[in-house]
């Protein structure tokens, strides 16, 4: 039946010269299809930011790298002065446009105590003293703040 619709309505059939020709066209539409496709999906692949393995910061007799696990642990240890939040993922990407570092912070929202502004902003700023002073990181200037929907009250289902 499928075969019957596709032979009244999309080829027509009596003619040969036409049903090979129906059949170019066919095939040369589909080929274009799958090309932008594929572009946009390559497209999409090169802009994702990518994961950065860590830090690498001039030392006097070399190189020292800072690994992104190291920064992690810094981010929750300062993330463990704020009673409002608790850090739940910490990720180093590299920005493609601006070729810089940037830490990426998720985080639930207890929307019992101050208002999130005041406690991303307060967080950033801790946060990038905490990346000087600690690990002597100074070129990570942003830091991209995921809040996510808060934890229920105890005894609240």
């Amino acid at each position: 039946m499928i075969k019957q619709m596709l032979q009244n309505y999309l080829f027509q059939v009596d003619d040969v010269e036409i049903f090979a020709f129906q059949c170019g066209y066919l095939t040369g539409a589909l080929i274009a299809l799958l090309f932008v496709v594929l572009l946009g999906l390559l497209l999409t692949i090169l802009k994702h930011p990518r994961h950065a393995k860590g830090v690498a910061l001039r030392s006097a007799h070399g190189r020292l790298l800072i690994s992104a696990t190291a920064i992690a642990d810094l981010v929750k240890s300062v993330g463990g002065e704020f009673a409002e939040i608790e850090i739940l993922k910490v990720a180093l990407f590299h920005d493609r446009k601006a070729l810089r570092l940037y830490v990426a912070v998720s985080f639930p929202y207890n929307p019992d105590g101050e208002s999130i502004t005041v406690v991303a902003d307060h967080f950033e700023n801790r946060l990038l003293d905490a990346l000087k002073y600690n690990l002597g990181i100074e070129n990570i200037r942003n830091i991209e703040i995921d809040v996510r929907k808060g934890k229920p009250k105890p005894g609240f289902y």
